[in-house]
């Protein structure tokens, strides 16, 4: 049951990212520092999820001291913590360089 609420995770994070953020980043003011907030939510999301699918797939010896509400609560502590890194560090970060001109971000403009 853990798999499978993970894998749904993951199959709405994807959903998010091209009904919600890939738009944004196409729109008329796309990669805007309106941007950075979505993008580093649903990045977290994604990550966690793909690594925790990841030690799913070998936790088997712990599912008998764990079991269901354990691995889910873990799945969510590592979600919540990935969540506030990314407001918290990485979110900063990312609306500067958006904010950027092309050239003083490092980047070269698109054509």
């Amino acid at each position: 049951m853990a798999k499978i609420t993970v894998v749904a995770v993951l199959a709405l994070n994807g959903a998010a990212l091209h009904w919600i953020l890939f738009p944004m980043l196409k729109g008329p003011r796309g990669g805007s520092r309106r941007c950075a907030v979505p993008a580093c939510l649903l990045g977290a999301v994604s990550s966690v999820s793909w690594l925790y699918a990841s030690f799913l797939g070998v936790a088997k010896p712990l599912a008998s001291a764990l079991g269901l509400s354990g691995f889910l609560g873990l799945y969510a502590l590592a979600l919540g913590l990935a969540m506030a890194g990314a407001l918290l560090i990485v979110a900063p970060r990312l609306r500067r360089l958006m904010g950027a001109a092309p050239a003083a971000a490092g980047l070269s403009p698109v054509v």
